[in-house]
């Protein structure tokens, strides 16, 4: 198989994958209420005054300043992935 064809398929493969995490995630955000602490500086959200929104990978995410705003999207995967993983980890609330 041409290393195109090779690269296209492990490319879909990787992307849908995303969707399937990103799918589960959002089912988890739906069920835990809203976001408490921003991904950058894992501080809560109001720390540092009103929320910054940022539309990332097709999801609002907040921030707790714009400072951090550059950080997320230079390395979404990375803030993204805590955040889940912290709002995995948080009791469903009711």
């Amino acid at each position: 198989m041409p290393f195109l064809q090779v690269a296209k398929l492990e490319l879909t493969r990787n992307t849908s994958d995303l969707s399937d995490k990103q799918e589960g995630a959002d089912a988890r955000i739906r069920m835990s209420g809203p976001q408490r602490y921003c991904p950058v500086t894992q501080a809560k959200l109001d720390s540092m005054g009103s929320p910054v929104f940022v539309e990332v990978v097709g999801r609002r995410i907040a921030l707790c300043w714009e400072g951090c705003r550059d950080r997320l999207l230079a390395n979404p995967i990375r803030y993204l992935n805590w955040l889940d993983e912290r709002i995995a980890s948080e009791p469903i609330s009711k």
